[in-house]
């Protein structure tokens, strides 16, 4: 989420927050090695 939001942030100005629509984990020989986020994020465009 943390990665998200800063990689939004690269492109996106005032970004204010976000909202998480899903999370999923990729496991792989029973343990966890990946997180996935469907995340809508917030901003306000400016003129």
């Amino acid at each position: 989420i943390e990665q998200g939001i800063a990689r939004a942030s690269k492109t996106l100005k005032n970004v204010e927050g976000a909202w998480i629509q899903d999370q999923k984990i990729v496991v792989q020989d029973g343990k966890i090695v990946a997180y996935r986020v469907n995340m809508k994020v917030t901003f306000i465009l400016s003129e």
